[in-house]
Formats: structure tokens, C-alpha cells, sequence
């Protein structure tokens, strides 16, 4: 909601509580001399003098509204407890590394891209005729909806949206693989979330599991930019602010890759952030309450030697055996219920 100072001090008072509101910005041509009250109202976002600036702050808060909303996976060992979910995940990321693509499947991505009335046609035609031009990463990070597209997909496991998708995944996961460099020190990234009360709880009750995003993961060196963001989360009285605080051993042989972004970002004053291919599994760690619905939760980056993982991955392979990518994934589909998807 936009509103002008003198209306939004009368107004506010009678509205701002109602579910359909996310952010309230005041207009204002000059900054007010008094605004205590604003303090009073915690989903005012800030007084704007222009325009420009107002849509700037939009832009953002539509990009942490779709961050506050991926569907994510905690499971615990056992493995009659594990999510089929969490294992469809899994298996899809499997299939997309191994399997081959040909033109056939670029074609299939780009005609489905001119089907999706958020992708601008002058940009799907730079994707048919000059692809090669720059890198799958460029393309994700451009604003031209593949990344909330690609995500959304995995989100909602769209396996329609998904295998048209196919091409551009793969080539994103291996370029992210190429990329991929061993550190001899250890790393540490900053991720900012809005979680459900459910999901946190969830969270709660399963320190020391593991844990998955359903999508690609962005994520910054800059624990700041992820502080200012998870605090924006508050605004929304039915989410809690949280900081992932990411740790890598970089000594210890990882089970999945991920890469900078510095020369390969589409925006190229964006600095010190990192990608992970989809389905990165962490392990849950210590959980620190920093304010009223703040909190910081660390998560370490599993290896290949983690005994948890190596038994979900036993676990997929002996449930879903299959002579080929699909055949698997048509089985998994099977046990899940998914009658109608596995036959497609």
C-alpha cells in the first residue's frame, strides 16, 4: 500500500492490521519533521520522497516475498520418516546430472518460455538465437523470471514445468559444478528467510537432521545484507526473521557445488555472492533467538562421507531401480501416489 503522510496518519490506525497488507509506504515530497508514529507501525517500510525510491523498495520486497516462500525439507534418519518428497527432490537432481539433453530439449525450453506471459518475447529471442553468447548463471541472474520460473517449479514440484525446463537446469548445474573450487579455508555464508511458525517449530524439533531447500540457493558473505532482510520478514506478523548462517568445511569433500557469482553475475556490481545447485542437504545446527521473532539457525554443508546421506541415497537407489533417469523417477512418482504424473 502506498499512502500520502497526512492520510496514512488517520488511516493506518484502522487498517494496518489487516492480513491483506504486507508493506505500507508513506509519500511524502518532503521528509515529515515528526515521525515517532511511524515506529508504532511495524509494516510501514519507511517516508519516500519520490517515486523512484518507492518502486527501488518494491522491487526488493518482491524478491524477498518469493525468498520467503520456498518449500523446504527437514527430515531425521530414520528412514521410514523421511519425506517422499525430500527423496523426489533428490532423485530429480540425480537425474538431471546424469542424463543427456540434445537440441530437441532447448527447443522444448524455449517454446515453453514463449508460453509463460511473465518472460518478455524480446528476451526469449535472445535466449533462441544467443544463448552461447553468455552463461546459464548470466542468464539466472538476469530479471527475466527463469530463476523464479526454475524455483517455483521445484517449489510447487511442477514435473511438467520442470522437464520443459530441463535443458536450462542441466546446463546451469554444470556450469555451477565447473566452477565449483576448493577452498583451504573455511567459508562462511549468510541466507535470510521468513518461516512459517510451523516450519519453525519444525525446525525446532529437528536440530541435528538434515535439511534441504527445494530450489537453488543464493547466498552472500555479507551477514549484514541478511540481517536487514530477515528483519524485513518481521513485517509480517505470521512469519519469523531468520538468518542461515551456511559453514563450510572446505577440507572435507562436499556432497554438493556451489560457486561465486562474481564474474559471472548478470548485475555486475553485485559482489560476494554464491549459488548452490538445487537440493543442497545441510545439516541442521545450533538455533539463537537475536530479537522478538528473530533468529539466527547455522546449518554446515554435508559431505560425501556423511553416513546420513549416503544411506538416502541407498535408499533412493534401492526404491526407485530403473534402467534409465526416467524410469526411476517414474517409480518414485508410483510410490508417492502420483498415479497420472508417473505415466506422463
Amino acid at each position: 500500500m502506498i499512502a500520502s503522510n497526512d492520510f496514512a496518519q488517520s488511516t493506518i490506525p484502522l487498517i494496518h492490521n489487516m492480513f491483506q497488507i504486507h508493506s505500507i509506504f508513506i509519500f511524502c515530497e518532503t521528509k515529515p519533521k515528526h515521525k515517532e508514529w511511524i515506529k508504532n507501525w511495524e509494516k510501514i517500510e519507511d517516508v519516500f520522497t519520490s517515486i523512484g525510491s518507492i518502486c527501488e523498495m518494491l522491487e526488493q520486497d518482491i524478491q524477498q516475498y518469493h525468498l520467503d516462500f520456498p518449500t523446504i525439507y527437514v527430515t531425521n534418519v530414520e528412514m521410514i520418516r523421511i519425506d517422499p518428497s525430500f527423496l523426489c527432490t533428490q532423485l530429480l537432481k540425480e537425474i538431471f546430472v546424469e542424463m543427456k539433453f540434445d537440441v530437441k530439449s532447448k527447443k522444448e525450453f524455449i517454446q515453453f518460455c514463449r508460453q509463460k506471459q511473465r518472460v518478455d518475447n524480446t528476451i526469449i529471442d535472445e535466449l533462441e538465437h544467443n544463448y552461447s553468447m553468455h552463461t546459464p548463471i548470466w542468464w539466472y541472474t538476469r530479471d527475466c523470471c527463469l530463476s523464479d520460473i526454475i524455483n517455483q517449479a521445484f517449489r510447487l514440484q511442477s514435473f511438467y514445468t520442470i522437464i520443459k525446463m530441463r535443458f536450462f537446469i542441466q546446463d546451469l548445474y554444470k556450469q555451477i559444478e565447473k566452477l565449483y573450487k576448493p577452498s583451504s579455508e573455511k567459508l562462511t555464508l549468510y541466507r535470510s528467510q521468513g518461516l512459517t511458525h510451523a516450519h519453525f517449530e519444525q525446525f525446532r524439533m529437528m536440530q541435528g537432521g538434515l535439511f534441504s531447500f527445494n530450489s537453488f540457493l543464493s547466498a552472500s558473505i555479507d551477514e549484514n545484507v541478511a540481517l536487514r532482510d530477515a528483519d524485513r520478514s518481521r513485517h509480517d506478523s505470521d512469519l519469523i526473521g531468520i538468518i542461515f548462517q551456511i559453514n563450510i568445511d572446505s577440507t572435507s569433500l562436499i556432497s554438493t557445488p556451489y560457486a561465486s557469482l562474481d564474474t559471472e553475475n548478470y548485475h555486475s556490481d553485485a559482489k560476494e555472492e554464491f549459488l548452490f545447485t538445487m537440493h543442497t542437504i545441510f545439516r541442521v545446527g545450533e538455533m539463537k533467538q537475536l530479537e522478538d521473532r528473530l533468529w539466527r539457525i547455522e546449518l554446515s554443508l554435508t559431505s560425501n562421507d556423511d553416513e546420513d546421506v549416503k544411506r538416502i541415497s541407498e535408499y533412493i537407489r534401492q526404491a526407485t531401480q530403473g534402467s534409465t533417469g526416467w524410469d526411476r523417477l517414474g517409480r518414485l512418482l508410483l510410490i508417492m501416489g502420483h498415479f497420472n504424473k508417473a505415466e506422463e
